[in-house]
This record gives C-alpha cells, sequence and structure tokens, in this order.
C-alpha cells in the first residue's frame, strides 16, 4: 500500500510540474507577442470636396446611422419567436 501511494504522489508531482510549466510557457509567449511592436508606414487619406461627393455622403450617412438600429430590432424580434 505504501508503494502504491509513493507512486501516486509521484505521478501527481510530475503532472503538476509539467502543468506549471505549460502555463509558464503559455504565459510567456503570450507576453512576448503582446508585447511585440508594428512598424506601420502611415499614408495621408485624400478626402474628396466636389459637390458630387458631399452629396453622396448626405445620401449614405443617415442609412449608415440607421443599421444598427435596425440590426438590434431584427435580433429582438427573431429572439422573441423562439
Amino acid at each position: 500500500m505504501r508503494k502504491v501511494l509513493k507512486w501516486i504522489g509521484i505521478i501527481l508531482g510530475v503532472v503538476i510540474g509539467l502543468l506549471l510549466i505549460a502555463v509558464a510557457a503559455v504565459y510567456g509567449i503570450s507576453t512576448y507577442r503582446f508585447n511585440r511592436i508594428y512598424d506601420v508606414q502611415w499614408k495621408a487619406v485624400e478626402i474628396p470636396t466636389d459637390q458630387a461627393s458631399i452629396e453622396y455622403g448626405k445620401h449614405i450617412a443617415p442609412s449608415a446611422a440607421v443599421w444598427p438600429t435596425m440590426v438590434m430590432i431584427w435580433q429582438v424580434r427573431s429572439n422573441s419567436k423562439t
């Protein structure tokens, strides 16, 4: 009985040790990836100021503002039917 408990303790210690090593490895890798710094090349965005673009923007802006509300209403209605 004593030998069985000894082997169970050894196996349990090895499993716990391997788990600690795995957690430390995942932590180290994720910290390394999270702290990476990327070199981004910025470029200027050209904003059109002609009358046709302004009118198109006036046409698009109201529908873009209403769309999230419509999606929420659709989700509420589809969830209430189930």
